[in-house]
């Protein structure tokens, strides 16, 4: 399996504004279901996920390179 990963997040109200994240990734599942059910309340104010999954994964991402484009802030 190959860990590297990159993620990029481009700000919808102005595209020349992005972060991006790229380094190595660990899935986990321990804990998984625990964090979807939190983020859930968070957002919704639901008690509990209600995806339907069994299961979950927290990816965790180990930044090796940042770069963010922020000159039009």
């Amino acid at each position: 399996m190959n860990p590297k990963v990159g993620l990029l997040v481009v700000d919808p109200a102005d595209n020349g504004r992005y972060i991006q994240v790229r380094g190595d990734a660990e899935l986990a599942t321990d804990g998984a279901l625990g964090h979807l059910d939190e983020l859930t309340r968070r957002h919704t104010g639901h008690p509990r996920y209600y995806g339907g999954r069994e299961t979950g994964v927290i990816c965790r991402i180990h930044a090796r390179r940042i770069r963010v484009d922020a000159i039009h802030a």
